[in-house]
């Protein structure tokens, strides 16, 4: 952790408080800090920004898990992401799995289509899987 990186941390997640009028104690912002401190700082600021808009949640000072909701798209600092596992990602629905009874169906064939589309391309100019680097 980096102490400049942790002040744009700070400062993203008071101006969020103060957005809130929430009162916002200093174990909350180390426990906040301890779970999404290892994603860059426009990728936290883009998270509050996605909370704020949301209609449901967005009603409320966002917690961790909130945060951690959006950031899931964006590798941690320092690890490689695995665009194979984006595009899939992208294909399913939030929760699909879980609906399904654990099977992961797209919702259309041509979505699917395109996704593995995008797949086979990425391969083709050179990316590489890193079979769990986003797992958590």
């Amino acid at each position: 952790m980096t102490d400049q990186k942790y002040q744009q941390f700070l400062k993203i997640i008071t101006t969020a408080a103060q957005y809130y009028r929430y009162d916002l104690q200093d174990i909350e912002v180390k426990m906040i800090w301890r779970m999404i401190g290892k994603w860059e700082t426009r990728h936290i600021q883009h998270a509050v920004d996605k909370h704020i808009a949301d209609p449901d949640r967005g009603r409320w000072m966002p917690k961790a898990a909130d945060l951690i909701k959006y950031l899931e798209q964006y590798p941690p600092d320092g690890m490689e992401w695995d665009p194979v596992r984006g595009a899939w990602k992208r294909a399913l629905p939030n929760n699909q799995a879980r609906l399904n009874g654990g099977r992961h169906r797209p919702t259309s064939a041509k979505k699917a289509h395109d996704y593995i589309k995008e797949m086979q391309n990425m391969l083709k100019r050179g990316s590489t899987i890193h079979a769990g680097a986003d797992d958590g």
